[in-house]
Parts: structure tokens; sequence; C-alpha cells
């Protein structure tokens, strides 16, 4: 409680809610409450402040009617009393968390912090795809993370690309929401979100950078088959947060703000060059969703050997079992929708990229 004047006080400081219109005893009252009000501390500070237990009430009624009080139990945990300041119920946004499944692919220098991380922000499950990050799988599962779940889809795909984004692998993954973390030269992008909810696919992304560079289909090419770069180690850092901050809005319900958006970051630009992005006229995709039913086109059939077929014995509905070790997830997960929390376009829809053109990642 924040006193503004004889009349008015303010509940929280950067996001405070200003109540005005009290009396001295009114005020006296509401500075003297705990963070975590009980009946039993209501009589003795309205007794204390020379109010009423039924005067008392009605001030808190008014708190209640702003949102400045809210039904819960005290947060104890470190980001729940932070979300407690910020949203409404954080003890869901927790559970949601612990809920989760993300599956981690990469083995570049940002796998370990983003896994580390998912594990300090209450994630539940991390599955690896790298076989060789045996450590670091034994390290999440000190820390209390499962890094197996039996036929589960993930909620949400991270991986950790070298250079750009592998078109492949995010076909495969176009039924899961996706969420690329593009590490270039000087450069780490991360968005955006990918996935059956997103307006735009990874095509789009490449017909955009074609867009701003025409040479960008053979730079790419030849891009993918390079190794992933040597990072700062600040920006590494920096990068893996970030990643992670759009991975636990993906499973908490904050997702939309990641679909269409991107934000790179480098050492010369610390806070991040945000980009829009809009469907590509020239995608598929874009066709497809604006196309009415009756004119929208039949899926192509599967045909023998198909990688993104369903697997034979799987029952519609239902994830097969990865073909990989226990404890990793497979690239070419099965077609079924994913089990996450759904995403839907917010108000801020994506912008055409036109106003920030596309240019080569890292450049």
């Amino acid at each position: 409680m924040l006193w503004r004047s004889p009349d008015t006080i303010q509940v929280g400081s950067s996001r405070g809610t200003v109540v005005c219109g009290l009396s001295a005893r009114e005020q006296r009252f509401l500075s003297s409450l705990p963070e975590f009000i009980s009946p039993e501390s209501v009589r003795a500070d309205a007794r204390a402040a020379g109010l009423t237990t039924a005067q008392a009430r009605s001030v808190l009624g008014r708190l209640r009617q702003v949102g400045a009080l809210v039904p819960g139990h005290l947060p104890t945990a470190q980001d729940e009393v932070y979300w407690e300041r910020v949203a409404d119920l954080p003890q869901e946004r927790t559970r949601a968390l612990r809920r989760g499944v993300v599956a981690l692919v990469g083995n570049g220098g940002l796998t370990g912090p983003i896994a580390r991380l998912l594990a300090r922000c209450a994630v539940g499950t991390v599955l690896l795809r790298d076989p060789t990050a045996q450590d670091l799988v034994k390290e999440l599962e000190d820390l209390g993370v499962r890094t197996t779940t039996p036929r589960r889809l993930p909620d949400l795909v991270l991986t950790v690309e070298g250079q750009v984004i592998d078109p492949l692998r995010a076909r495969r993954l176009s039924q899961l929401a996706h969420l690329p973390v593009t590490c270039g030269e000087t450069a780490v992008r991360v968005g955006p979100l990918l996935g059956p909810q997103a307006s735009l696919c990874v095509t789009c992304l490449g017909l955009w950078e074609r867009e701003a560079d025409p040479d960008w289909p053979n730079l790419a090419t030849q891009l993918r088959t390079l190794p992933a770069p040597v990072m700062e180690s600040l920006l590494s850092q920096q990068a893996a947060a970030l990643a992670v901050r759009a991975a636990t809005d993906a499973l908490t319900g904050r997702g939309p703000i990641w679909l269409g958006r991107s934000v790179e970051l480098s050492a010369l630009d610390p806070v991040g060059l945000e980009r829009l992005w809009d469907p590509h006229p020239e995608c598929v995709c874009s066709q497809v969703t604006e196309a009415p039913p009756s004119e929208a086109p039949d899926p192509a059939p599967a045909q023998p050997g198909d990688q993104e077929a369903e697997a034979p014995g799987t029952a519609p509905g239902t994830a097969s079992a990865p073909p990989d070790a226990p404890g990793t997830v497979s690239d070419a997960p099965d077609a079924v929708p994913p089990t996450g929390p759904a995403l839907s376009p917010g108000p801020d829809a994506p912008g055409a990229p036109s106003a920030q053109p596309g240019r080569t990642p890292g450049a």
C-alpha cells in the first residue's frame, strides 16, 4: 500500500491500482493489512484503525471490485510471487507448466542453457533429441524434471537450428506447436511460433527472405551444410532466456503473442529486433487457408515410404511409439493434434514484414 494523498492510496507499485475517497481511518486500516488477508487479521486491523468489521469489509469490497484483492493462497515460489502481481491465479500457470511437455531438438551450444532454464521455470517434462546428452538428462532428472513420457506427443517442440531452419523437419512438425531458435553467425532469432494455429509456415519465411534477397535460396542451401556457429557466452544466455520465455508463454496460453512474431538478438542489438511476419501470398498454405471449404484441395494420398504417413497399426488420434531411444522425441511425430493449450490469434495480429524487410538471419 502506497500513500498518494490524504484520501488516496495505491495498491502495488509498477502496476498499482489507485483507490480514492478514503477516510483517514480507512487509509490506516488498508496500510496495516498483510499481503495475505485472513478474517482474523481483518477484524484485528479494523479494531486498531477504529473501524467496525462491516466498514472494513466494505473497504475490502472496493478493492475487490477494482481487481486489487483476489482469492487464493499466498504464493511461495519465486515465480508465483511475481506472476501474482501481473496475472490472476498464478498457481494455474504453475500447474500448466508442470503438466507441459517440451521436446528440445538440437545439439548446439544453446541446448544446455535452454534445458536448464526450462527446469528452473517448473516445466514438468523436457524430452531431449540428442542421444549424446546423457549427462544433461541426468542433470534434469536430478532437478525433478521428467525426461520421458509414455505415448504422448509434446505440447511444444523447440528446435535449436544452425544458420537456417531445417525446412523438412519443420514440415514434419507442422501438426505440433513448433518454436524455432535459429543461431546465425552474429545473431540469434527466436520465433515465430509455427504450427496448426499459425497463419504462416516455414515456406513463407523463406519466401519473404527471398523477397529481400533474390539469392537467398542459394545461400540457404549452403548454410544448411555448415556447422552451428560459435556464440558469445552472454548472447547465448540471453537467447536461451528469450527462447524459454516464448516456450513458457506457449505452454500457459500466451502463445498467440509469438504467432507471426520473431525477435532477433545480437551483441550489437541487445534489445532485439522484432519482426512481424504475414503469410506469403505465393505460399500454398495461405491459398489453402483462404479457399472456401468446397474449393480447398483434397490432401494428397500417402505414398509408400512417405515419412509423414501414419504408421501402420496406429489408431487414428493416437501417438505411435517414438522410433528413437526412450526419453527422446522423433523429428517426425505422427500427425495428430497437439495436446497442449490451444493457440488462437490474439488482437496483435501479425503485420506485413514489408515494414521491416526480411534479411538474412545473422546479417
